[in-house]
């Protein structure tokens, strides 16, 4: 489980990067060094044994020591997949008073006008998947186990909650800005940005308002009170939706007019208070549940999943016959596999692919490409690193070309793993999959291509 927190932190720093814009062993690459060989070279008949791995879990919460550390996008729904068969999102989160919450009348003479709990959507196109045309289903319920905001979690938690649900809904998303009323020193309206508004129990607002003031004052008071809400989907759909909690206009208003002067609360995400997201995969019956773990049937294909869905794991046997190379480039070449039944313009091949390995303590990493981007301070994959799908030539399939040389070249130095994983950047947040041909495919095999230099 260590390791994927060093993921977690893994996802952030490639973010900063992007923001801006299996096979038998044969020791192909053992006759690299005859002396009869010229000193400039290529090759990509390396052998490589390759398989489809599916994770244990991902960190999906983790404190934070300021704000701009944590996670934006929530995934949320269940979809269900031709490939790579049903996902399942779900959220537990606590919700504290605002800061602008300061008053100490009693409020047990107000009227409760209304209480919502209000979801902005998170609007980055990657955040959403698949079919969001659909009609979702969304339950609110009271959760009745406590969190705890110090320590990390991840997607395999789970929290009790109440049975009866305080709210729900069935919904169209919709990602045009709405028109709201606000309650402050007057009733007025404004324009926010697409949100997804669920009316809750008329009983838990008039509960809210019967509290003693002191509650709202201390955050650990209330969290004590009310320990969080648990979100859940409610039909089964062909996408997946993504919310932002960290936003301002996020959490549970409670509209309530005292000695005729409207008013407001706001109970709202915050980052330094727990938000869980729990994730659950169903491959039974799926095309993709027979390759997971298969070396054999790993020849032919191996899959790749956001969320804590399946990885493709990669093996390099005998990097060490290259001992004594210089790496000029290296390129891994991976090509997307046309499968039936699997509709590419819904479930569209995910972008940019991410390639890990693991460090000398095990702990999972990122190649190291990316860290000396990082050092350089370049702040693009797409130019030197790649990654991201490109149209094939003459009808062949869509394909990703990843710069691996400078990963490589430690491999052959005996500095690195020689294993490496397949994964998507942000895989908490993102739902995305890839179907992929895998090693000894007869037309289009992962390829490690290589141009070297002997000394």
């Amino acid at each position: 489980m260590k390791q994927f927190v060093c993921h977690f932190v893994v996802m952030g720093l490639v973010l900063a990067l992007l923001l801006p814009s299996c096979v038998e062993p044969t020791g192909l690459g053992a006759d690299l060094l005859r002396d009869d060989q010229p000193d400039v070279g290529f090759t990509d008949t390396l052998s490589l044994e390759v398989k489809t791995i599916k994770l244990d879990s991902v960190l999906t919460y983790f404190p934070v020591g300021n704000a701009a550390q944590a996670q934006r996008s929530y995934l949320f729904g269940e979809m269900i997949d031709p490939i790579f068969g049903k996902s399942k999102a779900q959220l537990f989160a606590h919700v504290i008073p605002s800061s602008s919450f300061s008053s100490t009348r009693n409020l047990n003479t107000a009227q409760l006008d209304s209480i919502v709990l209000v979801l902005p959507y998170d609007t980055i196109s990657a955040a959403y998947y698949g079919n969001i045309q659909e009609e979702f289903g969304l339950a609110v319920h009271r959760m009745t186990q406590d969190m705890n905001p110090e320590q990390n979690y991840y997607s395999n938690a789970t929290f009790q909650s109440e049975a009866m649900p305080l709210g729900t809904a069935r919904f169209l998303p919709n990602k045009d800005s709405v028109r709201i009323i606000r309650y402050g020193s007057s009733v007025d309206t404004i324009q926010v940005p697409a949100q997804l508004r669920i009316p809750l129990s008329e009983a838990f607002g008039r509960e809210l308002l019967q509290l003693d003031t002191n509650i709202y004052l201390r955050d650990s008071l209330f969290v004590s009170y009310f320990k969080g809400l648990h979100i859940k989907p409610t039909t089964v759909n062909q996408g997946m939706l993504s919310f932002n909690l960290i936003n301002a206009n996020a959490g549970v208003f409670l509209y309530y007019t005292l000695d005729g002067v409207p008013a407001q609360i706001q109970l709202q995400f915050n980052p330094f208070w727990a938000r869980v997201i729990n994730f659950q995969h169903d491959y039974n019956g799926a095309p993709a549940q027979r390759y997971i773990n298969n070396n054999v049937l790993g020849d032919s294909l191996v899959f790749v999943q956001g969320m804590s869905g399946l990885n493709t794991e990669i093996t390099i046997p005998f990097i060490q016959n290259l001992k004594g190379v210089v790496i000029n480039k290296a390129e891994l070449e991976v090509r997307i596999a046309d499968l039936p039944n699997d509709d590419q313009t819904l479930f569209k091949p995910l972008e940019p692919i991410m390639v890990l390995t693991f460090d000398r303590n095990g702990e999972i990493t990122v190649v190291d490409d990316i860290v000396l981007l990082q050092a350089r301070g370049q702040n693009t994959l797409d130019a030197v690193y790649g990654g991201r799908p490109q149209a094939g030539k003459n009808g062949s399939p869509t394909f990703y070309t990843i710069n691996l040389s400078a990963h490589l070249q430690s491999m052959v130095n005996g500095q690195r793993s020689n294993v490496l994983r397949l994964s998507v950047f942000n895989r908490s947040e993102r739902a995305s999959r890839v179907a992929l041909y895998g090693a000894k495919h007869p037309q289009y095999n992962i390829k490690m291509k290589i141009a070297y230099t002997r000394l």
